[in-house]
């Protein structure tokens, strides 16, 4: 689970991942590992920590010349939803973890953000499958081939969105995207 925040003030790299605005940055802060996202009490005690943490953050930012103005611009309400939302994943079948059986039940489902799909140093590339950016704990489930179709499905829209519009990839708008992802059938909520 995670808390998504933005930062204002800097236009340095080290304030977090690149939006159109060249002062804005994107970043996320979160576990490291599953969580029982239905334990309103562990939730809870999640957004408390990550606020904590997001605000260490900033602090320890401030430290740095070339971040020395920034500031935090927006914080997410909730925990564990992304704005750019582009898909869905959770396959169904059992795992192991932390020596306890995963049931296909008990499966979590986790959101796949835009942002993921686009490299930060390399310009108007998208990237799918087994390839897109993810945390090492969710392995199991990011490099399945239900979780490669929908990075692939995101992309391919996305890719012919930024052809039609004459743009690059990291400028096609999200809200457009989501737009055109819901009317092909793909979920995006929880």
């Amino acid at each position: 689970m995670s808390t998504s925040y933005r930062t204002g003030g800097s236009t340095s790299p080290k304030c977090g991942g690149r939006t159109p605005n060249p002062e804005v940055h994107f970043s996320t802060c979160g576990t490291r590992q599953a969580e029982d996202c239905l334990d309103i009490f562990r939730t809870s005690e999640l957004q408390r920590q990550h606020r904590i943490e997001i605000w260490n953050r900033i602090e320890k930012l401030r430290q740095d010349p070339e971040c020395d103005g920034v500031y935090q611009l927006e914080l997410a309400p909730v925990t564990g939803k992304y704005d750019d939302v582009i898909g869905m994943s959770g396959i169904c079948d059992p795992f192991e973890w932390r020596g306890r059986h995963i049931t296909d039940k008990e499966r979590p489902i986790w959101q796949i953000p835009y942002r993921s799909l686009l490299p930060q140093q390399t310009a108007n590339l998208l990237v799918a499958g087994r390839c897109f950016g993810y945390d090492q704990g969710i392995t199991w489930d990011a490099r399945e081939i239900s979780t490669c179709m929908v990075t692939g499905e995101a992309a391919g829209t996305a890719a012919a969105m930024a052809a039609a519009a004459g743009s690059t990839a990291a400028e096609v708008d999200v809200h457009d995207l989501q737009a055109a992802l819901r009317k092909a059938g793909v979920r995006l909520d929880y």
